[in-house]
């Protein structure tokens, strides 16, 4: 039954596609077959990233692929022994401190059963009410330590005797204790320092809310790194946060020129999630996109090709780099990374090379990899 509707809600949506888009059904299966047997994109997904449209060429096509196919190659790629290393944001920041990468600072970890400091355990729950009350900063942020697509993020600011968040809910410090210490599905909270967006940036959206650049790295066996498709991903709305959680968030991500750090066209989704617009002015401030030059990018290269070799061996992973007045800061580093798919049918502006590179790339390391580990095994075997 549940398949059944399935199928007959995605019968409707491809008909309405071929309506929008004045294309036959048979034009249209044709592509859908082709992008799931050369690509492994399933049909929703083609549908909602705004592949099934004529405007898109085939070459564009080439740089995209399935979200199940990208994990097979991110798994071959990652070794699963080092993933808690991005997967655990409180991990992630005692590494990229550690390593004296840039990023914000975390002044607590929660756990149902413990919470702690840079400068000691916090041993009950009073204890930790009472230091929420009288040692936090103005601001800061609350977010899961295995958090994804922004879940469960929620920025705060003192207000009176306690705290308040950016939909307007005030907490005190007890009610704080008790909604990490309880968790829900999540099993650790991080509190952490807000960023704000670089002024360049918040002149672009009309908001200091963080907005941050994604950035996929590929760390080679010879030890070269390379940086592909870059975007930023613009805040258009009111929330705190830059996730665009296909299209849930009214946010959309923008191609950034990887040389230069010029923004290119955004792609929003369209109203009813089918497929995909192109937007070249910010729908808030009207601001054009390719007028705006990111800041720091330079620096944010640098950084990020630094991260990459640090956070070997693993050897794929997408950055969130946010972009402020004092620099770039990796916020965080995701070896699951979705593929972009929606900017491969951007306009010609966008390098589309990138992602069909960064494809030919990770299957050709992957292949090598399992060459070298089964050329190991027989060598091993001849002993």
């Amino acid at each position: 039954m549940i398949l059944s509707g399935r199928l007959g809600r995605l019968a409707r949506d491809v008909a309405k596609v071929t309506r929008r888009h004045d294309a036959s059904i048979a034009w249209v299966v044709r592509r859908v077959l082709r992008l799931y047997i050369r690509a492994g994109i399933r049909p929703r997904e083609a549908l909602e990233s705004g592949l099934i449209d004529p405007a898109v060429a085939d070459a564009a096509l080439t740089g995209c692929l399935g979200k199940h196919r990208l994990l097979a190659l991110q798994g071959r790629l990652n070794p699963a022994s080092h993933e808690c290393l991005t997967e655990d944001k409180s991990v992630f920041y005692a590494y990229c401190q550690a390593a004296g990468l840039s990023a914000p600072s975390v002044y607590a970890v929660v756990e149902r059963d413990a919470a702690w400091t840079p400068h000691g355990e916090l041993a009950s729950a009073r204890e930790l009410e009472r230091w929420l009350r009288d040692r936090l900063p103005a601001e800061f942020v609350v977010k899961p330590a295995a958090g994804v697509y922004g879940e469960g993020f929620r920025a705060f600011a003192r207000s009176d005797d306690g705290f308040l968040d950016d939909s307007g809910t005030r907490l005190s410090a007890g009610e704080l204790a008790d909604l990490m210490r309880q968790g829900g599905v999540y099993r650790r909270y991080l509190i952490q320092e807000r960023l704000r967006s670089h002024p360049e940036l918040q002149r672009l959206s009309g908001t200091s809310a963080l907005q941050t650049v994604r950035v996929m790295t590929l760390v080679y066996r010879d030890g070269r790194v390379r940086l592909f498709a870059p975007h930023l991903k613009v805040i258009a709305g009111e929330l705190a946060i830059d996730n665009i959680r296909g299209g849930e968030t009214g946010n959309f991500p923008a191609t950034v020129h990887l040389t230069d750090g010029r923004l290119g066209p955004g792609r929003v989704f369209s109203s009813d999630r089918l497929g995909m617009e192109t937007v070249r002015t910010h729908p808030r401030t009207g601001i054009a996109l390719g007028e705006v030059r990111l800041p720091h990018w330079e620096e944010a290269r640098h950084l990020v090709e630094r991260a990459a070799t640090v956070f070997s061996p693993l050897r794929t992973i997408g950055w969130d780099v946010g972009l402020t007045a004092t620099g770039p800061v990796l916020v965080e580093g995701n070896v699951w990374w979705d593929p972009p798919n929606d900017l491969a049918s951007a306009p010609p502006t966008h390098p589309e090379s990138d992602m069909r590179q960064l494809l030919q790339a990770l299957e050709a390391e992957a292949h090598g990899l399992e060459s070298a580990q089964a050329g190991r095994l027989s060598a091993v075997g001849r002993i």
